[in-house]
């Protein structure tokens, strides 16, 4: 099934790995012009629902369209970008900052071709953005681990995608680089581009939020507006580790639900 203007679409969905459910009855549909925040206590299951957007999560059971085609047939794989939580974008070879980053710029192409005057412009301004300024010649994986998650926020920019999803896109980065961070995700929103982030704070994105997805023990237990009591319950429990935030007498009780 698939909603107009929505982007993903997943219905009665179970998600997983090799046949084994993280998460089950996911309905979810991200539709264009929304910024998400998905939340959720550790092992709740939210790092899944978002690698299931991109095949690294498997769907078990249940429909999943992607831009109104069945997931298993989608083909336009660039118009969805994604920022992982862990892996790092070093491969093999020792690629620098600007190789990295200007990989993204190859993503709609099924051949390679020689970058562009536009292109180095793009990973030049990618990279002036996230504060890898002077950083470009240097090897990724000499980097720290806050400055190789920007480089790949940086080559996921530059992708120009539809849909962009970050998995905790603030982790090891200092609050300055926050700030700078969730305005320009806040910028991106303007222009159009549909964001779902994955973390544990959503204090540097929620004046963006247009939405929140609260996962625990593999179920989406809400699905609604960033109203002040969400965004209230959702700024304490993660810090010391509740396995069960729908305790929490600011939470709301009742799957999609708005207090």
């Amino acid at each position: 099934m698939h909603i107009d203007g929505s982007y993903l679409d997943l219905v009665d969905a179970t998600l997983g790995y090799d046949n084994s459910a993280v998460l089950t009855d996911v309905n979810l549909s991200i539709s264009a012009g929304e910024f998400v925040g998905v939340v959720g206590p550790n092992g709740s299951g939210k790092s899944t629902l978002i690698k299931s957007f991109v095949g690294l999560a498997d769907r078990l059971h249940g429909e999943f369209t992607a831009f109104g085609v069945d997931a298993g047939n989608f083909k336009q794989r660039w118009r969805i970008g994604y920022v992982p939580q862990h892996l790092t974008p070093t491969g093999v070879l020792p690629a620098t900052v600007e190789e990295v980053v200007a990989s993204g710029r190859l993503a709609k192409s099924r051949w390679y071709r020689p970058p562009s005057r536009a292109d180095r412009v793009a990973v030049n301004e990618a990279i002036a953005r996230l504060g890898l300024d002077g950083l470009g010649k240097k090897v990724v994986h000499h980097l720290s681990g806050g400055q190789q998650r920007r480089t790949l926020i940086a080559r996921a920019l530059v992708s120009e995608t539809d849909l962009l999803l970050l998995d905790e896109p603030t982790a090891g980065i200092d609050v300055e680089a926050q700030a700078s961070l969730s305005l320009t995700l806040a910028q991106l929103a303007t222009a159009g581009t549909t964001i779902v982030v994955v973390t544990h704070d959503l204090a540097p994105f929620e004046s963006h939020l247009t939405r929140v997805v609260w996962v625990t023990h593999g179920r989406i237990e809400y699905d609604g507006p960033p109203t002040q009591s969400v965004l209230t319950a959702a700024s304490e429990p993660f810090a010391h580790h509740h396995n069960d935030i729908t305790e929490r007498s600011a939470f709301p009780p009742h799957r999609g639900t708005v207090p």
